[in-house]
């Protein structure tokens, strides 16, 4: 959810300033677009087939320009970016798990338009307001 953000750096700052010491923040966040001609190809195709078979045009979903615009991660922000921000607001004992498994059980109930446009990686990342308040 740090890809919602205009400011993630003070987002995460203001959330250790309100977490009683040792307070755990937990984020679940993610890549929706690695800016790879593979990746844009199977989400145009995957696009496609729906709008085909279900009549609705998915990409109007998308936020606007200007919105995305504000946002430093509108395609998502990688596992390395989030451990820095997390680490910038001094959170301690920053730890991350993969979720690999939740996305394939997730695509194995999804039709296969779905299976094509939505190729995410996924990941839990935490930490730990130091237990002196700092």
């Amino acid at each position: 959810m740090l890809w919602t953000l205009p400011n993630p750096e003070k987002a995460l700052n203001n959330w250790r300033n309100v977490l009683k010491p040792g307070g755990k923040v937990v984020i679940i966040d993610g890549v929706w677009d690695d800016s790879r001609l593979e990746t844009h190809l199977k989400r145009n195709i995957g696009e496609t087939m729906i709008n085909i078979v279900e009549r609705n045009d998915i990409s109007k979903d998308s936020y606007t320009a200007e919105v995305n615009a504000i946002l430093p991660n509108a395609k998502g922000v990688p596992l390395g970016k989030a451990r820095e921000y997390m680490e910038k607001a001094r959170f301690k004992d920053v730890r991350s798990i993969g979720l690999d498994d939740l996305m394939r059980i997730q695509k194995k109930h999804m039709p296969p338009r779905y299976k094509i446009a939505y190729e995410y990686e996924y990941y839990m990342i935490y930490g730990l307001k130091d237990i002196s308040g700092q």
